[in-house]
């Protein structure tokens, strides 16, 4: 949806101007007005003085520029100045675009052809820049056409079916679907009793990307898949069950950033273990004081049936370690509505057991130019989901404090520290907001597989 073209004497261009400029007749000089020229066909943004300006004031811009009726080249090259460089403005230039609100997925019977943003600059080192971040947002759509799509339509087997077929084409990828007979054969319990109130079948998908081979080094990017949470026997109140469809986010973003990972050919490994199902009510539905039996073997209380997700994500992590033998578990997922209480829809928590891992996401971070927060981890936080009287943990810590850092404890149960280091993103503040999905991390996950050496 954005395309980087040539100006030709037919074309209208659009040019940001500042005060300082050459003087042109009849503009009009006031901040944010556009003034159009017949005669050269150029529109002219005006910006005010150039010393105040800055890449947020930029962006601010290239809003306006990107929304402007007449379809016109954007001019990127006169958004530049001595603090702003080319190279920001060609990144904010695609982000901005992707992040349009008429591109979000719809099913109305009339909606509007969406426009395609057209920009030019002359920098050929910087084209390379460009074609990677358009390949970031083209897949960014995708994965919001996944979060954005009704669970009637996207059920958890057309979820993994649509995985798969994304991946059509691209080199060094493996997809491999698990039914339920091999979920079983696995003795992945904990996945199998969130779907036991299912009509649909749970599914696993895995997508490992071979970046470098002779590399021991795999990180397993594991994504909470569920279609839709009701709360199963705990049952959500009407106005929570609104936009539960989003709880599928981290699998779709999981999926997503090991397809843009895979496609600009990172020299890493990385895999996608997504663990799909929803969770209803049913004649076969697990309630609360069931105790279930993971892939490692431990035992879990269910004590609150909407502390779903951490259970399917459990036993992935189990699968990512010890079957797929990852070095790095990355658990991605819309886990706790404490993380909104924390962070609200501005920064995305991050756990790391490894100093080493956080050093690398937080520069991927930056240089994605996302907001993550680094939160705590204590043995404090696992106090109530270790002290089960009959299984080795439950599901839920109801003490009412940290629930997103306890949920982590919970989650570290299932990986192996001889074997991988852990890291968890909560995306439940920043995966959509006001109904609208916002797709995060892809862009820090393909800037974390460049921080791998």
């Amino acid at each position: 949806m954005i395309k980087k073209l040539k100006i030709t004497k037919s074309s209208w261009k659009l040019k940001l101007i500042f005060q300082d400029d050459k003087k042109i007749e009849n503009l009009l000089e006031e901040k944010n007005q556009i003034t159009e020229d017949l005669n050269s066909k150029t529109l002219y943004l005006f910006a005010g003085k150039k010393n105040i300006y800055s890449l947020k004031i930029a962006k601010n811009f290239l809003k306006i520029a990107i929304s402007n009726r007449r379809n016109s080249i954007i001019d990127l090259e006169t958004f530049e100045s001595n603090k702003v460089k080319l190279v920001d403005i060609v990144k904010a230039s695609v982000r901005i675009n992707y992040d349009r609100k008429d591109l979000q997925f719809s099913l109305k019977s009339k909606t509007k052809k969406s426009k395609t943003t057209k920009v030019w600059f002359k920098s050929k080192e910087i084209n390379s820049i460009f074609e990677e971040e358009v390949v970031k947002g083209e897949i960014s759509l995708e994965v919001r056409k996944w979060q954005m799509s009704p669970p009637n339509i996207l059920n958890s087997e057309v979820f993994a079916k649509e995985v798969k077929e994304s991946f059509n084409g691209i080199e060094n990828v493996k997809v491999t679907v698990l039914n339920r007979k091999q979920i079983e054969k696995r003795n992945m319990g904990l996945l199998i009793g969130v779907n036991s109130g299912s009509n649909c079948e749970a599914r696993v998908v895995i997508v490992e990307y071979k970046g470098n081979p002779e590399s021991k080094q795999k990180t397993a990017l594991v994504g909470k898949g569920i279609i839709f949470d009701s709360g199963g026997y705990s049952l959500k109140p009407a106005k929570f069950s609104l936009g539960m469809k989003f709880d599928m986010s981290g699998a779709a973003v999981a999926a997503g950033a090991v397809k843009a990972i895979a496609k600009l050919e990172s020299k890493s490994n990385f895999t996608a273990v997504l663990s799909i199902t929803d969770n209803l009510i049913g004649h076969k539905a697990i309630t609360t004081d069931v105790v279930l039996k993971a892939m490692n073997g431990k035992t879990v209380e269910i004590n609150n049936t909407d502390a779903e997700g951490r259970l399917v994500m459990a036993d992935a992590n189990v699968l990512a370690t010890e079957e797929l033998n990852a070095t790095r578990v990355v658990n991605i997922a819309t886990l706790t509505g404490a993380m909104l209480a924390a962070l609200g829809h501005t920064y995305t928590g991050v756990w790391a057991t490894d100093d080493k891992d956080w050093k690398q996401i937080k520069n991927a971070g930056k240089k994605a130019d996302e907001l993550l927060w680094r939160m705590p981890i204590h043995e404090d936080f696992a106090k109530f989901i270790k002290g089960s009287e009959i299984a080795d943990l439950r599901n839920t810590d109801y003490s009412g404090n940290a629930g997103s850092s306890s949920a982590f404890q919970f989650l570290t149960q299932f990986v192996n520290p001889k074997k991988s280091s852990h890291v968890h993103f909560d995306i439940a503040g920043t995966s959509e907001i006001s109904m609208l999905a916002k797709s995060p991390l892809i862009r820090t996950l393909v800037e974390l597989s460049k921080e791998i050496k």
